[in-house]
């Protein structure tokens, strides 16, 4: 990271006008509410704000760690949610995951890691029920391509509840987990099919490792997408 680099304003748009998406991000920027979320740093404390496209930007402070909790997202079939981490120097995010509804009501994950520039990426399912950690998949630079890890990774029946962002100095971690609470309440591990896998796994969370990242990407900002009310956040914390 480049603390001291000079922080332009970042236009909101939706970003898969590339592929098949490009409907979804049409149908959104005209007829759905987009919410964005924005952590800032002032005294010592954070501070989240929700802002539509035609408000102007807020003043954001770079930050290395994220944590945030928000209400599970389930999704109709051909339904997206995003989680997108931005740099305010760039007009795309540089991470970006995204739930899909399918049709025999599952969430499909995908994403993305442009500006990050990644040189290997690993996905890993992690059970932090049970402790266990498995690596699903590691994707090379000729697999990312300019598209970063575009296809689908995994679907799982769960909804997703929480993001995490982690930069440790040597690799970027990028994570997302699920709404994994039976009807007696008590956690359980949701079913998960890889793209990689021949037969499914049990996990809370899906994690991206990203190794050799470009050193001018910061992270700035993070912000909800897609064809659902933004949800409400229960934590957040920000280093």
């Amino acid at each position: 990271m480049n603390p001291n680099r000079k922080i332009v304003p970042m236009t909101h748009r939706f970003l898969f006008s590339d592929d098949n998406d490009a409907s979804h991000a049409v149908r959104a920027s005209v007829a759905v509410f987009v919410a964005a979320i924005t952590f800032g740093v002032m005294g010592g404390c954070d501070a989240v704000n929700v802002h539509s496209d035609e408000q102007a930007d807020p003043v954001t402070t770079t930050f290395e760690r994220a944590d945030l909790l928000y209400e599970p997202v389930s999704l109709a079939p051909g339904d997206l949610f995003s989680i997108e981490l931005v740099d305010n120097q760039f007009e795309e995010s540089v991470a970006r995951l995204v739930h899909e509804g399918t049709n025999d009501g599952k969430h499909r994950l995908r994403a993305r890691f442009g500006p990050l520039q990644p040189k290997e990426v690993t996905v890993t399912c992690r059970n932090e029920i049970t402790g266990a950690k498995q690596r699903m998949h590691t994707l090379n630079p000729d697999e990312l391509g300019s598209k970063s890890a575009g296809k689908s990774t995994a679907t799982s029946e769960e909804d997703p509840n929480s993001f995490h962002y982690i930069d440790n100095g040597d690799n970027i971690i990028v994570e997302v987990d699920y709404d994994t609470e039976d009807s007696k309440t008590k956690s359980v591990a949701g079913r998960f099919d890889f793209a990689s896998a021949d037969q499914s796994v049990r996990c809370t969370h899906v994690s991206f490792k990203l190794k050799d990242v470009s050193t001018s990407v910061s992270a700035d900002d993070i912000r909800f997408g897609g064809d659902v009310t933004a949800p409400s956040i229960h934590e957040r914390s920000l280093q």
